[in-house]
């Protein structure tokens, strides 16, 4: 029987980028417990985009747990999109890269968007807020964060992540 440092259930991006990460730290003995993924038992497969925006649900954490959390949140959100950024680079899977834009469709989610804007723009963020009435039938606004998105494939990151990674699989 073998034994093993760590076990991972599941072969989607989580797994494998916590596989890396621990055989970086010198863990050498993973097992990545799970079938070979497909669209039914891996949402890595659904997955095609990315985005370092917390534009549209700010001011939930805002309200419930403050400024500080919320601002954190936002940052972490975004050095992960660079870490992704990264790691499509040196893998070299093709990617582009977006900014992050909403549409308002009802006057309640050009409301919740004002709002969002604002604690934005009042915390050192680069949002907007673009009234389209005029411009796009049935659509009421347009918020920008200056947040950036990465579309990629999914499938082909899992791909050369397993590849490159020295463990088990289950």
């Amino acid at each position: 029987m073998n034994s093993y440092e760590v076990i991972i259930i599941g072969r989607g991006l989580t797994a494998l980028n916590a596989a890396r990460n621990l055989s970086r730290l010198g863990i050498r003995r993973i097992c990545l417990v799970a079938p070979p993924p497909t669209a039914v038992n891996c949402n890595s497969h659904l997955v095609q985009v990315a985005s370092a925006s917390l534009q549209e649900n700010i001011t939930r954490p805002a309200h419930n747990h403050g400024t500080a959390v919320a601002r954190e949140l936002l940052r972490l959100n975004r050095s992960g999109l660079t870490e992704l950024s990264n790691l499509l680079e040196e893998f070299k899977i093709p990617h582009a890269l977006g900014s992050v834009k909403r549409l308002a469709l009802s006057d309640h989610e050009e409301q919740e968007m004002h709002i969002a804007t604002q604690w934005l723009q009042n915390n050192g963020f680069p949002a907007m807020l673009t009234n389209m009435r005029a411009k796009i039938p049935k659509c009421l606004a347009l918020q920008s964060d200056g947040a950036l998105s990465i579309s990629f494939d999914a499938k082909a990151l899992c791909a050369a992540m397993e590849e490159n990674i020295a463990c088990e699989t289950l």
